[in-house]
């Protein structure tokens, strides 16, 4: 995984808000490799040392992760295929900031860079 100019991985800080996250555009790191495990007929996240099952909403979360879409317009097309909204938007964005901060997804953006920055 690539690390920032000061050695840090390119992740979400603890202290950015849910606002930065919803503005990022998340996408699966480098070292991170999604495949699809037929003998479960999932998906999994395969990374260093380490492997991620993912359910059925994970992996629909995970697979529209391409660095080109804010986080937000992620959860509104989620959400819209749902009749808990705000539970998929709650969902999705604890489930972002776990993956971020185990340094599965890297964030791009500049609220993400700022979110990021030292304060």
């Amino acid at each position: 995984m690539s690390a920032t100019s000061d050695g840090r991985r390119p992740e979400l800080e603890p202290s950015a808000t849910d606002e930065d996250l919803l503005a990022s555009a998340p996408t699966v790191s480098s070292a991170v490799s999604v495949r699809f495990e037929p003998s479960t007929r999932g998906y999994v996240l395969v990374a260093p040392a380490r492997a991620f099952v993912l359910n059925a909403t994970a992996t629909e979360v995970v697979l529209r992760c391409s660095g080109e879409r804010a986080l937000a317009a992620i959860i509104e097309e989620l959400a819209a295929e749902s009749e808990e909204p705000a539970r998929v938007r709650a969902e999705v964005i604890a489930f972002v900031r776990e993956l971020s901060r185990r340094g599965v997804l890297e964030l791009r953006g500049e609220r993400a860079r700022r979110a990021r920055s030292p304060a």
